[in-house]
């Protein structure tokens, strides 16, 4: 018997954890809102967070092992599955089998890594029988209230007999404070080691290699200061002091941010946080004030060390600025976290090599640095562009928060090879060099946690012959 009207499934990779055994990701905060969202229209919600399994990584890759795991646990007549791209392989095929035990359940899927082809989707796994396209809240809610009425909703990709109907995103929710808080209370947060919330949605820039301004939009919508200073001293009066700020760009309104700091410091909340940033946007009163209002660390996606790179990815910054933020940066904050991407498909072995340069200089000033190969986003522009040159290897680098490719079972290899539009994040683009700058990439690697100082004494050397 049903205990309730949806359940809502959260799907990640089995990340590091931490020495209690609390995970170091993040709670599912998209599920928690819609959840958030649907129980305050009279609805019940149930959710599942896979992440949060007893199976080990080997075990957990298995379409079999997320098939039981919805088994054993789903609860209500409806199903509702959130996904990256990383994970869709092993969701899709895991469906497939979940639905042949349970013929009667609906199965919408969402999330980031659905939007990117939801149509082929349809046409090529049976067991799914709605995407939704982008932005949850509203076209979940539509469902809900008549699903037979898939065809008929904005931002949903359905069947009609023999055909497949793809709508269009509807119009986004401006007023964001008419989205619900998230729903804490149907997790045990306890097991999570931070919590985290999100102050806007949007980003106002246009990467190339990224699908966030496609997915919500170049918009930024902001959530009232009251709302947010509510929810934090909810987490607070739930025990969680970590409290990490999701926004794609945080800082992208000085001003606000200055605002919130004070009042983090005006209400007492004693808070440790972390956010994501931009280079270009920082200055040094803007640290000042976050560091007092308990900001411990930001992340910096640097991608290239070269400007030409930079400029044609569209990134918005130079490395000239890029320097002078993190060198001010690690003065200011615990930690410093700068990302590079090598691989572009224009990249030379020339602009490869200032990429590894600045990261090495970065590491320098004390930044952590993180480096990954370029994949394909679902949903970003550089993806319509090279789509057609996507190679699969089984040699690519682990890269942090990805899924282990090499322990993953051979029928999700095959479906990954099948069909490469669907999940391109499994892919890397063909590049000038690419074989010569993986292994150097790999050499880099086995340098282990001393590899920047050796790469500099190294580079030093040989300056100076």
């Amino acid at each position: 018997m049903a205990n309730y009207d949806l359940t809502l499934v959260n799907v990640g990779p089995n990340v590091p954890r931490h020495k209690d055994g609390r995970m170091l990701k993040p709670p599912p905060l998209g599920v928690l809102t819609l959840a958030g969202f649907i129980r305050d229209h009279g609805y019940s919600v149930q959710v599942l967070d896979y992440q949060l399994n007893d199976y080990a990584i080997e075990e957990q890759l298995l379409p079999s092992s997320f098939a039981r795991f919805l088994g054993e646990r789903v609860k209500a007549p409806l199903l509702g599955v959130s996904t990256m791209g990383g994970m869709m392989p092993v969701v899709l095929l895991g469906l497939e089998e979940f639905k042949k035990q349970h013929k009667e359940i609906p199965v919408i899927l969402g999330g980031a890594g659905p939007s990117n082809g939801p149509s082929e989707i349809l046409k090529c796994f049976p067991a799914i029988d709605v995407v939704v396209n982008g932005e949850g809240e509203e076209p979940l809610l539509a469902l809900m209230r008549s699903l037979d009425s898939a065809s008929s909703i904005a931002g949903v990709v359905s069947r009609s007999g023999n055909n497949i109907i793809e709508n269009p995103q509807g119009p986004r929710i401006m007023d964001a404070d008419t989205l619900s808080a998230p729903a804490w209370d149907l997790i045990d947060l306890d097991r999570y080691l931070v919590a985290c919330i999100v102050t806007a949605r949007g980003c106002p820039f246009s990467c190339e290699f990224c699908e966030v301004p496609r997915f919500w939009g170049n918009r930024v919508t902001r959530r009232s200061m009251d709302l947010i200073i509510d929810e934090i001293k909810m987490l607070r009066r739930l025990g969680k002091r970590q409290i990490n700020i999701n926004d794609d760009t945080f800082v992208y309104n000085k001003k606000w941010v200055v605002e919130f700091c004070k009042r983090l410091i005006d209400e007492k909340l004693d808070i440790s946080w972390e956010c994501f940033g931009r280079v270009e946007l920082m200055n040094e009163t803007m640290m000042t004030w976050m560091v007092k209002a308990g900001c411990t660390g930001i992340f910096y996606g640097i991608e290239s060390g070269n400007d030409e790179i930079l400029a044609k990815m569209v990134k918005g910054l130079t490395i000239s600025k890029a320097r002078e933020t993190v060198k001010l940066s690690v003065k200011h904050f615990k930690r410093v976290y700068t990302s590079f991407i090598w691989g572009f498909p224009y990249e030379s072995m020339d602009q490869f090599f200032d990429t590894v340069m600045v990261m090495t200089e970065f590491a320098g000033m004390g930044a952590q640095v993180m480096r990954n190969y370029l994949t394909l986003r679902p949903m970003a522009p550089l993806y319509d562009d090279y789509k057609d040159q996507m190679l699969y290897s089984d040699d690519l680098p682990y890269q942090f928060l990805e899924v282990p490719r090499k322990l993953l079972p051979l029928e999700v290899i095959d479906a990954i090879k099948t069909y490469p539009g669907l999940f391109p994040g499994f892919y890397y683009v063909a590049s000038p060099e690419f074989e010569e700058k993986r292994r150097f990439m790999e050499w880099l690697e086995s340098l282990g946690p001393g590899r920047w100082e050796i790469l500099n004494n190294k580079v030093s050397r040989i300056i100076a012959a």
